[in-house]
Order: C-alpha cells, then sequence, then structure tokens
C-alpha cells in the first residue's frame, strides 16, 4: 500500500490518528497518557505524518521558535515498521519543508536509546544527558542548509 507525508491540521481527523499513535508509542509503554497532559502549544505547532493508506504509521510535531530555529517534539513510529527508514524519510522531508519555511536549526530532546538515529541524520549531542518523561535523554541540534 502506498505511503504519502503530509503536513496535517491540529485538531483534524487525521491529527486524532496521529495523537493515538504518539499516545501508544511514546506515553503507554510508560504508564503514561497524554490526555492527562496539557497540550495547549500543540495548536501553535506544525504537526508532520506518514499515512499508509488510512493509518498514521510514524509522526512529529515542529515548534517554531526565535531566530527560524524549531524545537522537534515527539516523533514517533509504529513499532512493527520501526528500522525500515520511514522515521529517516520523515524526518528528512520535516527538514526540506522548515527549510521552505526559512528554518535555519533545529533542535530536539532525544531519548538516549534513539541517539544513534538522530546521529545518523546528522544532529549532534549538546550538554549533558537529563531525565524527561522518566527516560535519560540528550539534547541535540541541526543547522538546516
Amino acid at each position: 500500500m502506498k505511503r504519502h507525508f503530509c503536513e496535517i491540521a491540529y485538531g483534524s481527523p487525521e491529527y486524532e490518528k496521529v495523537f493515538l499513535l504518539r499516545n501508544q508509542i511514546l506515553r503507554e509503554p510508560f504508564g503514561l497518557d497524554f490526555r492527562l497532559e496539557d497540550l495547549s502549544w500543540e495548536a501553535f505547532s506544525h504537526h508532520y505524518a506518514v499515512f499508509q493508506g488510512n493509518e498514521a504509521i510514524a509522526c512529529v510535531i515542529a515548534i517554531p521558535g526565535c531566530d527560524h530555529c524549531y524545537r522537534i517534539r515527539q516523533m514517533a513510529t509504529k513499532k512493527e515498521i520501526q528500522g525500515q527508514g520511514i522515521g529517516s524519510e520523515l524526518m528528512r522531508k520535516v527538514e526540506s519543508e522548515l527549510t521552505g519555511k526559512g528554518g535555519v536549526k533545529i533542535s530536539l530532546n532525544a531519548r538516549v536509546t534513539a541517539l544513534g538515529f538522530y546521529q545518523s541524520l546528522g544532529y549532534h549531542s549538546v550538554g549533558d544527558e537529563f531525565i524527561e518523561v522518566t527516560i535519560p535523554h540528550q539534547k541535540m541540534e541541526k543547522r538546516l542548509q
């Protein structure tokens, strides 16, 4: 089945599918739930996803910051297809989109288990490791072309 990349609107039916994917991958394994968090900032963010048919299989959020910088949050890929390059493809497309919007730098807080993934995309570590949502993380950055 064909996959397609898209930017999705906050609150749309596609957003709801992505929300469920994020909750399933990023929160439920740790006994957490996005429904209990303040997500009001999402209304001012760019939401990107890869769909296969009607199903969201990968997603990420880009939050605009100052000086044409963006912060990436909540990158998730459906567990059964992790390692197939879909997350990398999504990130490259998002980087291209953000460059087209005038973006010059991306920062993110990567789970320590995902450092290799982001390093393979050209991100580098900044500062010390820290705990976020009960999990070790590392801040990473990348300058856009």
